[in-house]
Parts: structure tokens; sequence; C-alpha cells
């Protein structure tokens, strides 16, 4: 790699980067950047330290991430294709320039990159930690070095993109990460093309809610958890209820530090869109669809609700009698769980087109 087109962060002009063995130089006002591995430039501004939380977090533990949060790129291969077939006009968008943004190791690089499901003409995977794209770089296919893929490590708050330069922005799980999401949303909204697209999957409030209402009724049986397991979901209660006080009150002192910021609504998210200035905003619920055999033992709900209390930490026994639970839960509400309570689900925003403005 010899040289980049990118937004200088510091002149503000879109210029070439001429990449040395350790950084990149904006040929206009002679600004350099860190280089990761050769091949990764870091474009992240010194003044944003707390919005760079997450590069910092990760610095020292990226692939201590991977291995204990690992994905499997089917997972991202899966939701591609319900989002092509519930939103068809996504496909108006193959062969266009691609971002994804908040890539961490790659569980969603991989399909993208692949360049099947979403053909590109061009695609930048970032993230706001070189580290964990060091790591997704290292996991890259032959297929994907042989085509146009670059990664740059940046901030979603502040972008090295002109006005328009992209046309589809992709990211899972970025925006609950992001304190000022905001002021991403704008971010965005400026460097997508007329008629461009925003795609996030995003923590859906609701859901864990009623994961909420899950761990007081375990916590009611006193058969049902070990003493371990009430302080552990016990102290999940507590944490969760302070991020959505917090949220609503917008304390973000008291968000700064902490991993999952936010939990969404539809309500809450469409407003944020339309103040961002994208036209339209939806919903793609992936999972609204009656379960099917690709879900172990035809109960997704229930697999749902055991991982996700496998994420809080409890026993064996805790986890058996989440399980009894979810299936007693099961009974009443069926699909309606995957309808009304998704987990995670697709928000997809549009940016205005020029005749519709």
């Amino acid at each position: 790699m010899s040289q980049l087109t990118y937004l200088c962060l510091r002149c503000r002009e879109v210029v070439a980067f001429v990449a040395s063995a350790d950084d990149v130089t904006c040929a206009r006002c002679g600004a350099r950047f860190p280089l990761v591995l050769g091949s990764i430039p870091v474009f992240l501004d010194e003044g944003m330290k707390e919005a760079n939380f997450y590069g910092e977090m990760f610095r020292e533990a990226a692939t201590r991430y991977e291995e204990r949060f690992r994905v499997e790129a089917e997972h991202g291969r899966w939701v591609l294709l319900r989002l092509l077939e519930l939103e068809p006009r996504m496909r108006d968008a193959f062969g266009k320039r691609v971002l994804e943004i908040g890539a961490g190791t790659g569980h969603l690089t991989r399909s993208l990159a692949a360049g099947e499901i979403f053909p590109f003409r061009t695609l930048v995977v970032s993230d706001v930690s070189p580290e964990m794209l060091a790591v997704n770089w290292g996991q890259r296919t032959e297929t994907e070095k042989g085509r146009d893929v670059q990664m740059a490590a940046f901030n979603v708050l502040k972008t090295p993109f002109p006005d328009g330069g992209v046309d589809v922005v992709l990211g899972f799980d970025v925006l609950h990460h992001v304190l000022d999401y905001r002021k991403g949303l704008r971010e965005i909204h400026r460097i997508l093309a007329p008629g461009g697209v925003l795609v996030v999957k995003e923590p859906y409030r609701e859901a864990y809610r009623l994961f909420a209402f899950l761990a007081m009724t375990l916590l009611r049986d006193r058969l049902a958890l070990t003493f371990r397991d009430r302080r552990k979901v016990t102290a999940w209660i507590r944490h969760f209820s302070r991020l959505i006080r917090s949220g609503e009150e917008e304390d973000h002192a008291a968000l700064a530090t902490v991993d999952d910021k936010y939990f969404f609504t539809r309500e809450g998210v469409v407003r944020d869109g339309k103040e961002a200035g994208f036209g339209e905003v939806s919903e793609c619920n992936v999972l609204e669809r009656p379960r099917e055999s690709v879900f172990e033992g035809g109960n997704f709900f229930g697999a749902m609700v055991v991982d996700f209390f496998r994420g809080v930490g409890l026993s064996r026994w805790g986890l058996r009698s989440a399980a009894a639970l979810a299936r007693d839960v099961d009974v009443c509400i069926g699909d309606r769980f995957l309808k009304d309570y998704p987990v995670n689900t697709l928000f997809v925003f549009r940016k205005a087109d020029r005749s519709d403005v």
C-alpha cells in the first residue's frame, strides 16, 4: 500500500495520504497518523480521549475479547440474508461504496468482505480500536485479499470521509456503545451520499425488560437459584435499571465508563434518526417469523433466555431453572416473543435523495 485518499482530520481536506512503514502523511498539511500492520491507518483525534474510551479499553484486551465473545461469521451471513429478504431495496446499493463501523474482530466483516451476499465496489472496515482491527485483519480469507477491502481505525463521531463519501454504512452492536450516539448519527448522515442507507443492529429495550421480569420471577422462587446466582441476578437487575434511568435522564457521567450504555426503543430511534436528518427510519426485525428447524429444538425463545442468563453468569443449576421458566413462558408467548420482543433488531435509516428534498 502506498497511497490512500481520506479526509484529513486536521486540515479537513480530501487528499492523498502517503504511507511509510509506520504512518500515513497528509500530502497537504503534513499531518501524520499511525499505521498498524503496514496497512491500517489510525485516524483518531487526540482531543477525543473520552469518546475513544473503547479504543483505550481494548488496547490490551482485543485478543482476549475475541476468545471470549467470538461470534461465528455464519451469524453475520444469516442476518445479511434476512436483511435482503425483508428489505429488497437494499439491493439497489449493490456495487457501491460500503463502510462497516464498529467491526471489532470481524463477525460481520467476513460475510461482507466475501462480496457474495452484498457485492460492493469498495469496502472500508472500521473500528475505534486499532488492536481489534489487527485481529480482524489477521483473519482475512484469500477471497478478501483479492477484493478492494481496506481497514481504518477511527471514531464514528469524527470520520475521515468527505460529505457524501459512502453509499452504505453497516454496523452490528455499535451505537449503544457510543456515548453521544446522536452525534454519531449526524456524522453518518453527513458522509452518506443522497439516497444512502445506514443499517445498525442494536439491543431492543422491551426484550430486556422482559428478561428483568423473568429474573425477578426466578428470585421469588427460593429453590430456583443458588446464593451466588441470586447475587448475580440482583446485581444485573440493578445495573439494567441504572442504565435505563441514566439514559432517560441523559446522565452522561454515569454512562461514560460502562460498556452497554443504551437499550433502544422503536420510537426513540425514529425520533433520533429524523433529528439527525434522515428522511426515513424503519425497523427490520429479522426474527419476526415462525420458528424453524434452524433453531435448536425449535424453541428459539428458550434458547435466547438461557443464553441471556448464561451471560449473567448463572450456574448450571440456575440455567436449568431459567430453561424451565422459559418453557413455561413459551406456552403463553410462543412466537410472539420473536415479533414483539426481539433481543436485537435492525434499524434502517435512509438519507433523502436529492429528488426528495
